[in-house]
């Protein structure tokens, strides 16, 4: 099951995320970033999704309208009505069992149902498993570039996809 967290969720949304930190090696996540502040404000904005499994939250992604961060370095790349989903993780023992792939499928639905007509994403380019799934899912890449604050973990890449939004009487929003 996939559902919006909510404040209820920051402490299971903590120890997962510090759980994927751990695990982390060559990557563009540092000790500073993503933080709690990072959960705390997703949580705050209502943005942060999770899939539970047996009642335990496995994975999560922020499904935002704000161009922040290493989007901004592609905001000239970026159209109106834009889904950006950042700090996607899995935990480290569920990973590789496509738990990130129905997360963008969630995505896909969530972004037609309310609206948008394309989901942005970034990552950087020693994310081979993030690359992968971009490819798999039809994503287009877009460009890719040095960030000024983040030359230490190389180039960072945007990949677009468009979403086809259905008529609006078949929309009917569960979120």
């Amino acid at each position: 099951m996939i559902r919006r967290l909510t404040l209820a969720d920051y402490d299971e949304a903590i120890s997962l995320l510090q759980e994927v930190k751990k695990s982390l090696s060559d990557h563009q996540w540092t000790k500073d970033y993503p933080n709690n502040t990072h959960i705390s404000a997703d949580l705050h904005e209502q943005a942060l999704f999770g899939l539970f499994e047996e009642n335990e939250l496995v994975a999560v992604a922020t499904l935002s309208i704000i161009l922040d961060g290493t989007f901004t370095a592609f905001d000239e790349l970026f159209r109106p009505k834009t889904l950006f989903i950042k700090r996607m993780m899995t935990a480290p023992y569920k990973q590789n069992r496509g738990l990130a792939e129905k997360l963008l499928d969630f995505s896909f639905q969530f972004a037609a149902e309310n609206g948008f007509h394309h989901i942005g994403i970034t990552t950087e380019t020693h994310n081979a498993a993030m690359k992968h799934l971009l490819f798999k899912k039809k994503f287009n890449f877009l460009m890719q570039k040095e960030i000024q604050n983040r030359i230490p973990y190389g180039l960072f890449l945007a990949f677009s996809k468009d979403i086809s939004v259905p008529s609006p009487f078949l929309l009917k929003s569960r979120y």
